[in-house]
């Protein structure tokens, strides 16, 4: 698949807020020819906790990349395709709670022992690459 963030020409058809997780996202549509377009979905993360699952962490299991992006403030964000009529509002409000479910989840496993691949954590943040951690007991 292409890269979203290089094409003939761009166009900006949404935004959407995950007030809570604190993540910005931007609906892309990008056109390399006539009839040749894709959707793309860009998060820009913009906070974070000092322990526990990061929304870079759940960005990454969702199949998003992170890549440097023109279309975000920082220059960085997280992107991956989605399909035409992709109902932004509704995603933006449901990663809140997904977000919210997910870190419910990898506390409660801890507790029994199970630790949760922290596949992203807090490179985005401080500017450096992406250093996954394997949490032990």
């Amino acid at each position: 698949m292409r890269d979203p963030h290089q094409a003939l020409k761009h166009e900006q058809i949404g935004k959407g807020r995950a007030t809570s997780a604190g993540v910005d996202f931007l609906l892309v549509r990008s056109q390399w020819g006539k009839q040749d377009f894709g959707l793309g979905l860009h998060a820009a993360p913009n906070q974070f906790t000092t322990s526990g699952m990061q929304t870079t962490d759940l960005l990454a299991s969702l199949g998003f990349q992170r890549a440097a992006c023109t279309f975000t403030v920082r220059g960085e964000c997280y992107t991956r395709w989605v399909e035409e009529g992709f109902a932004l509002d509704k995603f933006a409000e449901n990663f809140d709670s997904a977000f919210g479910a997910f870190t419910r989840a990898d506390k409660e496993l801890e507790s029994c022992g199970i630790f949760l691949n922290q596949s992203e954590g807090w490179g985005f943040f401080y500017g450096k690459p992406s250093r996954g951690r394997m949490k032990r007991a």
